[in-house]
C-alpha cells in the first residue's frame, strides 16, 4: 500500500505532537493540515478556512525526525501568535531574520532534551555570521562556544547570541542562577544585523535559511490571518489557557509565580512623546495633601492709575473711539508670588506581560520623565497590580507573571474611589472585563483611558470599558532626534 505525501504528513505530525498536550489542541482547533510544495518551508492561510500548509519536500530534506517536524510547525506558529508582522509596517530581511532568530531561540529554551538537537543546527552554519543567530552555537548547552571567529560577525555578536542560547546551569551548582539574562529585543537584533551588513557589503556570505513564507505574499498572508476574527479569537482563547514558557510570548497566558524581569530603558521618539503627553494630561487628578504645598506663580500684580500710557488698559481704546481724552490709564503689572498650587498626578497602568516584551523598554523610558517630575503614579500589571516606583522603573526592573488579565487592574482601581481617571498602556491582549466589575466602575464614575502601541494593538477587549483609546505612533525601528547642549 503506498502512501500519498499528505498522508505521510499527516501520521508524522500524529507521531511528534504528545497528546494532550496545549500543542496538540493548537494545531487541531487551529488549522488543518495540508501538504503545499509552493511554500517555501511552512505557512498558515485563512483563504476559505484556517490551515496549515506544509512543505513536504522541506520536510523530507531537513526533518529526519519528529521532533524536529514538531519544531517547524511550532516555529509558524509562534510566528503567527507573535504577530511579528504587524510589528512594522514593512518588515525588511533584517527584521525577517530577527524574528526567526527570537523564536528559535524560545523554541530550544521550551523544549530542551536531545531529540530535539539538529534541526536549527542542519539548517545554517555556526561560524558565518547572520546565520549563526537562528542555530545554537557548538557544544550547547553544555559547553556552548560562544567567542568563535564567526565570518562577518559584527562587535557584540558572541554577547547575543550567549543572550539568545543561555548555557546549561552546572549539575554540581549549588547557587541556582538568579534571574536569565533578558530575551533580546527585536530592534536590538536588527540594530547588529544592519550593522553586519555594513561590513560585508560585499555580498560574498551565503544567505541564511529562514523558516516560514518571508516573500511578499507571504507577510500578506500573515496579516490577513490576524485580521480574520474568527482565527484571532481562536488564537487568543487557546493561547489565554497555556501554561506559561520559560520565556514570554504574545497573548493571554494564565502567567505563573510573579518574577522579576530587566528591560534596558530605550530611547524614545519626539511624536511619541507629544501624543502621550496630550493623553496623560486628560487623566491628571488631584494630589491627596497637595493643598498645603506653596509655589513661586506669576500672578496679576496690585492694580493702579497714572498718566503714563499703558497696552495692559483696555478701555483706553473704547474711550478714544467715543472722543473721550484719556488723561489717567489703567495698570496692572504681572508679579512673580508664592501662592497655594493644587498639584495634580496621573495614575497609569503599564502592562508588563509577555507579549509586551519588545516594547517595554520604549515604554519604561517614555514614563520615567513623568515619574521624577511627580507628575504620573505608575502601577505594572499582568495578572496581578503591583506598584512600579520610580527607583525600579529608573533600572527598568519589573515583576510579571508572564500573563495578561484587565480584571486585576479593575478590582484595584474600584479599590481607590480617589482615582477618578486612570490611563491604562497595553498592546491590548488582556481579555474583556468581567460585566460586574465593568458595571461599578461606570456606577462609580471612575473613567479608563487606554494607550496602544501602533506596533501591536487590539481594541476589542477594551472598548467596553475605555472613555478613549489613543494609538502612539510608532517606537521600533524610528530613530530618535539627538539632543545637543
Amino acid at each position: 500500500m503506498s502512501f500519498t505525501r499528505q498522508q505521510i504528513l499527516e501520521e508524522r505530525l500524529v507521531g511528534c505532537l504528545p497528546a494532550a498536550t496545549f500543542e496538540m489542541e493548537t494545531l487541531c482547533r487551529l488549522a488543518s493540515v495540508q501538504a503545499d510544495c509552493s511554500v517555501p518551508s511552512a505557512a498558515v492561510t485563512c483563504e476559505d478556512q484556517p490551515r496549515m500548509l506544509v512543505n513536504p519536500e522541506f520536510v523530507e530534506r531537513y526533518c529526519k525526525s519528529d521532533e524536529h517536524l514538531f519544531l517547524l510547525i511550532m516555529h509558524e506558529l509562534y510566528h503567527v501568535i507573535l504577530a511579528h508582522t504587524r510589528m512594522y509596517p514593512r518588515p525588511d530581511k533584517a527584521h525577517n531574520l530577527a524574528f526567526d532568530a527570537i523564536i528559535n531561540a524560545m523554541l530550544l529554551r521550551e523544549f530542551t532534551g536531545p531529540e530535539y538537537r539538529g534541526f536549527f543546527e542542519n539548517l545554517n552554519p555556526a561560524d558565518e555570521f547572520p546565520a549563526c543567530l537562528l542555530r545554537p552555537p557548538s557544544g550547547w548547552p553544555a559547553e556552548p562556544r560562544y567567542n568563535r571567529r564567526r565570518k562577518g560577525a559584527p562587535t557584540g555578536a558572541d554577547r547575543m547570541l550567549q543572550r539568545l542560547y543561555l548555557p546549561e546551569e552546572p549539575k554540581n551548582s549549588v547557587r541556582p542562577r538568579i534571574r536569565e539574562d533578558p530575551m533580546p529585543a527585536v530592534q536590538e537584533l536588527v540594530d547588529l544585523i544592519r550593522s553586519g551588513e555594513r561590513l560585508n557589503s560585499s555580498g560574498d556570505l551565503s544567505d541564511p535559511v529562514l523558516l516560514g513564507d518571508h516573500r511578499p505574499e507571504g507577510e500578506e498572508r500573515d496579516r490577513q490571518v490576524m485580521e480574520d476574527d474568527l482565527f484571532a479569537d481562536i488564537v487568543r482563547d487557546i493561547v489565554s489557557r497555556w501554561p506559561p514558557p520559560k520565556v514570554p510570548i504574545a497573548g493571554r497566558d494564565r502567567g505563573g509565580k510573579a518574577r522579576d524581569w530587566f528591560a534596558a530603558l530605550g530611547p524614545v521618539p519626539k511624536p511619541v512623546q507629544k501624543v502621550f503627553s496630550q493623553v496623560l494630561r486628560k487623566v491628571l487628578g488631584p494630589l491627596r495633601g497637595g493643598m498645603s504645598r506653596k509655589a513661586m506663580a506669576t500672578v496679576p500684580g496690585p492694580a493702579g492709575r497714572n498718566p503714563i500710557p499703558s497696552h495692559r488698559d483696555r478701555t483706553a481704546p473704547a474711550r478714544r473711539m467715543l472722543g473721550q481724552t484719556a488723561l489717567l490709564y489703567n495698570h496692572q503689572a504681572p508679579v512673580r508670588l508664592r501662592v497655594p498650587e493644587r498639584p495634580t498626578r496621573a495614575h497609569v497602568y503599564l502592562d508588563v506581560s509577555g507579549s509586551m516584551i519588545n516594547l517595554l523598554p520604549y515604554l519604561t523610558g517614555l514614563l520615567l520623565p513623568y515619574v521624577h517630575q511627580r507628575r504620573a503614579e505608575v502601577y505594572q500589571f499582568s495578572t496581578v497590580v503591583e506598584p512600579l516606583p520610580r527607583e525600579r522603573l529608573a533600572r527598568g526592573k519589573l515583576t510579571t507573571t508572564g500573563g495578561t488579565d484587565i480584571n486585576p487592574v479593575l478590582e484595584h482601581l474600584l479599590q481607590r474611589p480617589n482615582i477618578r481617571k486612570a490611563l491604562v498602556v497595553t498592546d491590548g491582549y488582556t481579555g474583556r472585563g468581567r460585566f460586574d466589575l465593568v458595571r461599578k466602575l461606570q456606577e462609580s464614575g471612575q473613567t479608563v483611558h487606554v494607550v496602544l502601541p501602533s506596533e501591536l494593538r487590539w481594541a476589542k477587549d477594551l472598548k467596553s470599558l475605555a472613555t478613549s483609546i489613543t494609538t502612539l505612533p510608532p517606537m521600533l525601528g524610528v530613530t530618535p532626534e539627538r539632543r545637543t547642549r
